[in-house]
């Protein structure tokens, strides 16, 4: 696949987030296969989703793609200081741009 067309230049792209047994974080996604990313730190694991799935997308399509986060309540911590936790957040959607 390569994530769902919402137009015919742009995909959109859910990333799932489940806790490994080891207290770490995984990330993963349908919409692309082979995406995914392991880390034992939660904020690893999601500062390294936009670049991960800028490089499989840009090889898949040849050419450079951006991604971005899209905004989604769940996103967000009732506390606006305070990040919510990694493991809080079931999943997150990407959109990108295609040449």
């Amino acid at each position: 696949m390569g994530g769902r067309r919402i137009r015919s230049d742009m995909l959109k792209i859910t990333v799932r987030f489940e806790r490994r047994a080891d207290g770490g974080l995984r990330a993963w996604s349908d919409d692309l296969p082979g995406f995914v990313l392991s880390h034992d730190n939660d904020q690893a694991v999601l500062a390294d989703v936009e670049p991960a799935l800028e490089a499989l997308l840009s090889a898949k399509y040849e050419c450079e793609v951006r991604v971005h986060k899209l905004a989604s309540p769940e996103n967000f911590s009732l506390t606006p200081d305070l990040p919510m936790p990694a493991f809080m957040i079931p999943q997150r959607e990407y959109a990108s741009q295609i040449c």
